[in-house]
């Protein structure tokens, strides 16, 4: 799933911050294998978080407001389609990642699509 140009999105809804970072945390077991619920959920056994972009927002509605900061961000933005961004209050970004889902799934996240991004 790495390729590089590429980005991976998702919008969520989640009660708190903590709630998000508990859901991307990573964790090690005694044998020193790492897994998220997030890396659950995307059914993979690794992602490189130095590549992952993450943020909880509220009071946010639109497009512009919600990926402001972001890398690349302006080489994609066009993109993405207008989505439901007040009934959502997070977004996680994976770049150089093309995610390719098994089947739609839903939960506290819902994968968007992949966009093509240039670096600055």
């Amino acid at each position: 799933m790495i390729k590089l140009g590429k980005v991976s999105l998702w919008i969520g809804n989640f009660k708190s911050k903590e709630d998000l970072n508990s859901f991307i945390e990573e964790k090690y077991d005694e044998e020193g294998d790492v897994s998220s619920e997030f890396m659950s959920f995307l059914k993979v056994e690794f992602l490189d978080n130095q590549f992952q972009e993450v943020d909880f927002y509220q009071g946010l509605s639109t497009k512009q407001e919600v990926f402001e900061g972001f890398s690349y961000v302006e080489s994609f933005i066009k993109s993405i389609p207008d989505l439901d961004w007040e009934n959502n209050n997070s977004i996680i970004l994976i770049y150089n990642f093309e995610y390719t889902p098994l089947r739609r799934q839903k939960g506290k996240i819902q994968f968007i699509d992949v966009y093509d991004y240039v670096e600055d």
